[in-house]
């Protein structure tokens, strides 16, 4: 795994292939991983973009999981945002109902396209 901050975004790439959100012993380390590395970065990370092209399925104790991530990084003011996501994943977080925590706006084709995004976005997204 992957993680990359600077300047307030924190991207989070290669995440092994064995589909890391997939389960929830899998999604509580990368939930903690996360939150750590928000919590210790040297800059308050505004953006927390994941690269989602390696994850598997999705099974309800990690969408759970993923759930609690995404009040950690609101309650942190942090913009979540995916990148790389098949329709697969995305149909998986409408089921759970994840996919009205994460605006389309914020779901992108690419890491580059996401970056783009986050260096026009106001600093008080």
């Amino acid at each position: 795994m992957v993680a990359l901050i600077t300047g307030g975004i924190l991207v989070v790439a290669r995440i092994f292939r064995l589909g890391f959100l997939g389960d929830f012993l899998s999604s509580s380390v990368l939930v903690g991983f996360l939150t750590g590395v928000v919590e210790g970065a040297p800059d308050p990370v505004r953006w927390l973009v994941l690269d989602a092209s390696t994850l598997g399925d999705v099974d309800y104790s990690a969408g759970l999981s993923f759930s609690g991530l995404l009040d950690y990084l609101e309650h942190h003011k942090v913009t979540f945002a995916l990148a790389r996501a098949d329709s697969s994943l995305l149909d998986t977080l409408r089921v759970y109902g994840l996919d009205a925590r994460i605006p389309d706006a914020h779901v992108f084709a690419n890491l580059d396209d996401a970056v783009a995004a986050f260096r026009t976005a106001p600093t008080s997204a």
